[in-house]
């Protein structure tokens, strides 16, 4: 998720790409065009969200409220010979 100013949200502290979240399996995902969507990602937003410049390296909190972030998701099933997409929120997310 990528904030109006650039900064990426911090999802996973420990890894070193901050901003990819990574996803676990659900065997009960629903079917997709021709195949089962059956990864998925669960975020909740926090009251403060860490905010990663990825020029710099510096996180910063800023309060969740009156922030807009944007969705780019990426899926790759395998390193090699595999299955990659992405997709962008047309509707970014708008926390009052």
């Amino acid at each position: 998720m990528i904030a109006t100013d650039g900064r990426n949200v911090v999802l996973a502290p420990a890894a070193s790409d901050k901003s990819f979240g990574i996803t676990t399996y659900d065997a009960a995902g629903p079917m997709g065009t021709g195949d089962l969507l059956d990864f998925r990602f669960n975020y909740t937003i926090p009251a403060s969200i860490p905010l990663l410049d990825k020029t710099t390296g510096v996180v910063t909190n800023v309060p969740a409220s009156g922030q807009t972030l944007t969705i780019l998701a990426v899926y790759v099933d395998q390193p090699t010979m595999g299955i990659a997409a992405f997709d962008t929120s047309k509707t970014p997310i708008q926390i009052p």
